[in-house]
């Protein structure tokens, strides 16, 4: 009799063993696709819910679930780039650090598996809003990319950290055509005043887009050495409109330089431009 009870329990045993690897294996494959099923959510409610449950599916679910994003043409994601989306605003509210970290280090990894440049470029753009250093080396890569370098280097300049300066300032270094006037842009846009030296070189370039968008760029970085390289496009206009915004570029790096501790050099540029008008 001891040895049926014996056999039962450990019957029982392994039964409960391969019910919970099941339900193991539930949670990275069927789950997701429950959960995917009830997207778009019918209410608040529903959405945070749901939210809820993309969160315990931690790292590996989410890359999973990124790794369904499927290039045009190639089958509907939109239920993925819902939820992917939904969990992104959740993880930028205030008191979500940790999911906001496990996203951030998911699509990071989820970058590296995807092929098609539209689920890299969806990938890069929840980045923008949630991105910090964790980022920056991969966001790095693709910075000469002619497809991805604008999403690139606007994410890197959104996270505005040393570490992403660092690494947009690297890439203009090799960088031509679009990816060089992006990372240009993005310099300026997070004004990483160690770019301007660099910049301060393509400001009288004879390609308008890179001209305007450097004279731009000097403007909002807003350092001394780059007062006689505006002043000059200025007044090479004659003070007033030309393809290039030279003169609204000064004016606005007049402006930005009074702010910035050059209060002074300020004064004294906007006298010298007073008696030329």
């Amino acid at each position: 009799m001891k040895k049926i009870i014996y056999a039962l329990l450990a019957t029982g045993m392994f039964n409960t063993g391969a019910m919970a690897q099941l339900d193991k294996n539930r949670t990275t494959s069927t789950r997701i696709a429950d959960l995917l099923a009830q997207l778009p959510a019918d209410n608040a409610t529903q959405l945070k819910k749901s939210m809820d449950e993309l969160a315990e599916l931690g790292k590996p679910g989410l890359v999973q679930i990124a790794t369904m994003l499927a290039a045009p043409g190639k089958g509907d994601d939109s239920k993925v780039q819902y939820a992917l989306g939904g969990f992104t605003y959740y993880s930028a509210q205030a008191g979500k650090e940790a999911w906001r970290k496990t996203a951030a280090e998911a699509y990071v990894e989820a970058l590296a598996k995807v092929e098609a440049p539209e689920s890299k470029q969806f990938l890069i753009y929840q980045l923008q809003t949630i991105g910090k250093d964790e980022a920056v080396p991969t966001l790095a890569t693709f910075l000469t990319d002619e497809k991805l370098s604008g999403p690139a280097a606007r994410t890197l300049a959104r996270i505005g950290s040393d570490a992403a300066g660092k690494a947009l300032l690297q890439g203009l270094t090799n960088a031509k055509g679009n990816p060089q006037i992006f990372i240009t842009e993005a310099l300026g846009g997070s004004r990483y005043k160690e770019a301007a030296p660099a910049i301060e070189k393509t400001a009288t370039s004879d390609d308008l887009n890179l001209r305007k968008v450097s004279l731009f760029a000097l403007s909002e970085i807003a350092v001394p050495s780059s007062e006689a390289i505006l002043a000059a496009a200025a007044k090479k206009v004659n003070y007033l409109y030309d393809e290039a915004n030279s003169t609204a570029a000064y004016l606005n790096y007049l402006s930005r330089l009074s702010l910035t501790g050059n209060a002074p050099i300020a004064e004294k540029a906007a006298l010298s431009l007073a008696t030329n008008l």
